[in-house]
C-alpha cells in the first residue's frame, strides 16, 4: 500500500495524527563550520579599532547575523560611573531608552558565565522589558565582555523564536574575548592618539620654546659683545682722555706761540711758515677733539657751517689714501649753497665715516672706485627748505639682508678687527641731533648712496657776525695762570704781555692760594687737572675765602668732554677755554664781569 494511500485510511478511521517530530538540531559540522565563518566575518570587523562606534557597529551586526539573532546590543561598562551602557544595536525597536536591572545585571554579569533567559525573566528594566514584547521578543542569551579579571561589558542577542540554544556557548565566548581585546585596542588607540597629540603639543611648545631660547641666547650673546664693546669704549674713553690731556698741553704751545709769531713777524716767508705750522697744529687738535666725542657723548658747540668747504676739508684728510687706492674723486657742489648751524666737529666726523665706508666698499670689491660728492639744495620731510650733501659710490651696494641693521650699534658686515659698528649709529645719531636726517639708496652691484638733509637755520651769519665781536680786557690787568705745564704757563704769560697786562705763573694750585692772600689779581687762568689740588678743589677754595674772586676765575682744560668736568663748569656758570686754544679766544673769556673792586690784600 502506497503511503498517500495509508494516510488516506488513517484519517477517514479517525484515529488521531501523530504529533509532527521537533526540528531536529543544526548537525555539528555545519554549526562547527558556521561559527568559523562567524569568527572569521567577526574577526575582520573587529580590525578597526580606531574607530570605536564603527568597530561595535560591525561587530553586533555581523554577530546578530551569523547567530540568526534577530537582534543584538552591546552594553560598554562606564569607568567612571560603572555603569552599563548601551554603545552599539542592531534590529531593536525605537525604544525610548535601553536600560537593565544595573544590580541585578552586573551580579548575573560577574559571575562570568553564558546565560539564556526569557525576556519575562530576562536582565532588562521593566519599561525596555515591555517595550522588547511587544515588539515579539521571547528570550535572549547575555554573554559578559572581560579582559582578565576587569569587566568591560556586555552583549545581548535576542529572539522572537526559540532558536536562542542555538548559539555555541564557545562562539560567544570567543567573541567575547575578541571584544574585550579589541575594546582595549580601542581604549588605547584612543590614549595613544590623544598623547600623540599631547607630544605634538609639546613638540610644538619645545619648538616655539627652542626659538626663544635661540633668540634669547643671540640677543644675550649680542649683549655680552656690546658689553665687552662699551667696556672696551670705556677704557678707550679714559685712555683718550689721558692722552688727549697730553697732547693738548704741547698743542697749547705750538699753536700759542705759532700765534705770536704772525702777529709779530712782516716777513712773508716766516709768517706762510708759521701759518702751516698753526694750520697743521690746529688738525692735529680737530683729531684729538673728535677722539674725545668719539669717547665721550657730549653736545658740541654750534656755529656757521658751511657744507662746501667742509666737504672739501674731509676729503683733504683722506686725499693721499684716496689717490693710492685708484679712487676717482668727482665734486658736483652747489656754490650757491646757504651756511647752516651746527657741530663742525661732529658733521665732518659723519661725513669722514660716510666716505671712510664708500672707499672700503670700493676698493675691497673692485680695487678701485669712483666717489661722488654733491650739495643740493633740497626739502625736508616736512617741505621745509633745507639742504643736503650727498655721497656716492659705485661698490657692491648694500646686501638686503644688512638693510634692518644699517643703523644699529655694534652691527659691522667688516672682519673681526676692522671695524666696530659704530659708524653709522653715530653718524644717525649726530644727523638727528642736528635736526635732519639722513637716508640711503642701494642696487645691490652698483652701489650704495647716503643722502643727508640738514636745515637752514636763518640768521647764522648775523650770529656770526655777533660772535666774532670780541670784547677784550684793557690793558693793565694783573693775572694770574695756574698750569702744571711750563709751556702752556710761559705761551700764555708772553700772549697776555704782548696785549699789556702783567701775568704771574705757577704750577701749583696751593702756591697761587698763598699768592693771592697778598697780592690782588684782576683776573685769573687755571687748569683743571693738577699734581697737588685739581681745579675744581681751587675753585672752591677761592670761593669760600674771597667769594667775590670766584666769578673772575677761568678755567683752561683739554679735557672739557668729561661728564664731571661739564657738570661742574655747567652748574657755577664757570668760564673756560678748552685746550688748544687760539689766543683771541681766551682774551674774548677774560673780559672781566661786572664786580665790585677787590680791597688789597695785607
Amino acid at each position: 500500500m502506497s503511503k498517500g494511500a495509508s494516510q488516506v485510511r488513517a484519517a477517514l478511521s479517525g484515529r488521531p495524527k501523530k504529533p509532527a517530530k521537533p526540528r531536529r538540531r543544526e548537525a555539528l559540522p555545519h554549526r562547527h563550520a558556521r561559527e568559523l565563518l562567524a569568527f572569521g566575518t567577526l574577526a575582520r570587523a573587529l580590525a578597526a579599532p580606531h574607530d570605536r562606534p564603527a568597530m561595535l557597529a560591525r561587530a553586533i551586526q555581523t554577530l546578530t547575523s551569523t547567530t540568526r539573532a534577530d537582534a543584538g546590543i552591546i552594553f560598554v561598562m562606564d569607568e567612571t560611573s560603572q555603569a552599563l551602557d548601551p554603545e552599539a544595536a542592531t534590529g531593536v525597536p525605537a525604544i525610548y531608552e535601553i536600560r537593565l536591572v544595573e544590580n541585578v545585571a552586573i551580579r548575573a554579569i560577574r559571575s562570568g558565565r553564558v546565560f539564556r533567559h526569557s525576556i519575562a525573566r530576562g536582565l532588562f528594566a521593566d519599561e525596555t522589558r515591555a517595550a522588547l514584547e511587544t515588539h515579539g521578543f521571547a528570550s535572549e542569551v547575555g554573554v559578559p565582555i572581560f579582559l582578565e579579571t576587569r569587566l568591560l561589558g556586555m552583549v545581548f542577542l535576542l529572539y522572537r523564536t526559540g532558536r536562542a540554544h542555538d548559539v555555541s556557548d564557545t562562539l560567544l565566548a570567543v567573541v567575547a574575548s575578541q571584544l574585550g581585546i579589541a575594546l582595549e585596542n580601542a581604549d588605547l588607540f584612543v590614549r595613544l592618539h590623544a598623547q600623540e597629540a599631547e607630544a605634538r603639543e609639546i613638540s610644538r611648545s619645545l619648538s616655539a620654546t627652542n626659538l626663544q631660547l635661540q633668540d634669547s641666547f643671540l640677543r644675550l650673546r649680542q649683549a655680552h659683545e656690546q658689553l665687552l664693546q662699551s667696556e672696551k669704549l670705556s677704557a678707550m674713553g679714559q685712555l683718550i682722555s689721558g692722552v688727549a690731556h697730553e697732547l693738548n698741553n704741547p698743542l697749547s704751545v705750538v699753536m700759542g706761540y705759532s700765534q705770536l709769531l704772525l702777529s709779530d713777524c712782516r716777513d712773508e716767508t716766516v709768517r706762510a711758515k708759521a701759518e702751516a705750522i698753526l694750520s697743521q697744529a690746529e688738525r692735529t687738535a680737530k683729531i684729538v677733539r673728535n677722539l674725545l666725542t668719539f669717547a665721550r657723548k657730549s653736545r658740541g658747540e654750534r656755529r656757521p657751517v658751511n657744507l662746501n668747504e667742509m666737504l672739501d676739508r674731509t676729503i683733504e684728510l683722506r686725499a693721499y689714501h684716496l689717490r693710492v687706492d685708484n679712487v676717482e674723486i668727482i665734486r658736483e657742489l652747489d656754490e650757491t649753497l646757504p651756511a647752516t648751524q651746527g657741530d663742525p666737529q661732529q658733521l665732518q666726523q659723519v661725513l669722514l665715516n660716510l666716505i671712510n665706508n664708500a672707499h672700503y666698499a670700493m676698493t675691497t670689491t673692485n680695487g678701485r672706485g669712483r666717489l661722488t660728492l654733491r650739495t643740493f639744495r633740497t626739502k625736508d620731510r616736512f617741505g621745509r627748505a633745507a639742504i643736503g650733501v650727498e655721497v656716492t659710490d659705485d661698490g657692491p651696494g648694500i646686501p638686503p639682508e644688512v638693510v634692518p641693521h644699517l643703523f644699529n650699534p655694534f652691527f659691522t658686515t667688516k672682519p673681526v678687527g676692522e671695524g666696530t659698528g659704530l659708524g653709522l649709529a653715530i653718524c644717525h645719531g649726530i644727523v638727528e641731533e642736528h635736526g635732519g636726517e639722513i637716508t640711503y639708496t642701494s642696487v645691490p652691484g652698483a652701489g650704495a648712496s647716503f643722502r643727508i638733509r640738514l636745515p637752514i637755520l636763518i640768521g647764522t651769519e648775523e650770529q656770526a657776525g655777533e660772535e666774532r665781536q670780541h670784547s677784550w680786557p684793557s690793558p693793565g690787568q694783573r693775572v694770574l695762570i695756574i698750569d702744571d705745564e711750563e709751556g702752556v704757563r710761559e705761551v700764555l704769560r708772553e700772549a697776555l704781555a704782548n696785549y699789556g697786562h702783567v701775568a704771574h705763573t705757577t704750577g701749583s694750585g696751593r702756591e697761587a692760594l698763598r699768592w693771592m692772600e697778598t697780592l690782588p689779581y684782576d683776573l685769573v687762568i687755571c687748569d683743571m687737572r693738577m699734581p697737588d689740588i685739581d681745579g675744581k678743589t681751587f675753585y672752591a677754595e677761592v670761593q669760600s675765602r674771597w667769594p667775590t674772586l670766584s666769578d673772575r676765575i677761568v678755567f683752561c682744560t683739554g679735557d672739557v668732554v668729561n661728564p664731571k668736568t661739564q657738570s661742574f663748569l655747567q652748574e657755577l656758570g664757570c668760564r673756560y677755554v678748552t685746550k688748544p686754544f687760539k689766543v683771541e679766544e681766551l682774551l674774548t673769556l677774560l673780559s672781566p664781569r661786572p664786580r665790585k673792586p677787590l680791597p688789597a690784600r695785607q
